[in-house]
């Protein structure tokens, strides 16, 4: 599966290189040109919540010509430029190509599902939290729990995907994979 992570500050790094050890092909995209500058150049540094660091040679661009080749895209922007974020998806994903936001705040869904259709956006929520460091470097500050979901709360074959992606990476997530016993209540009515 190829991942565009769509703001790839604190949050949106820790996750992408956490994907990408779990054998997600994974790029970068963030406006930041001297984040972006350094993670092309020596890799994205990444602290663990117990302080181990390590760097991942992962791709990044500030083109978001990038996120047209992705099967997911992860929007992790700041809530007050979704709407920009949504209009530029638009006009890059690939037609079959989905998005997941893990975004704080209100209103982030409709906007993404407004300019990309409802069907092609999961939603979700995260206790894992990050911290950047400087130009390429990120802490991982709390290892939590991740709630992810179909707008309409139906299961589906790509939720299952996501979900065992995230549980591959070392993330732990609701609902959990296929196979795996479901301890928590389901996320539905986003």
């Amino acid at each position: 599966m190829r991942i565009a992570v769509v703001g790839a500050g604190a949050m949106g790094a820790l996750f992408g290189a956490r994907f990408a050890e779990a054998g997600a092909d994974v790029v970068l995209f963030d406006r930041d040109a001297a984040h972006i500058a350094a993670i092309a150049a020596d890799g994205l540094a990444l602290s663990d919540p117990d302080g181990t660091e390590r760097r991942h040679d992962l791709a990044a661009s500030t083109d978001p010509a990038v996120i047209g080749t992705a099967d997911l895209a992860l929007v992790m922007v700041d809530g007050n430029a979704t709407k920009a974020v949504a209009d530029m998806l638009a006009g890059t994903l690939a037609p079959e190509a989905f998005v997941l936001t893990l975004q704080n705040g209100i209103g982030n869904v409709e906007a993404l599902g407004a300019a990309l259709g409802p069907e092609r956006v999961m939603a979700g929520s995260t206790y894992n939290s990050g911290a950047r460091l400087g130009p390429g470097r990120v802490a991982h500050t709390n290892l939590g729990e991740t709630t992810i979901g179909e707008t309409d709360g139906r299961m589906s074959p790509r939720l299952q995907a996501i979900a065992a992606l995230f549980a591959a990476a070392g993330l732990p997530v609701t609902p959990p994979p296929a196979g795996l016993p479901d301890t928590s209540m389901r996320c539905i009515g986003w």
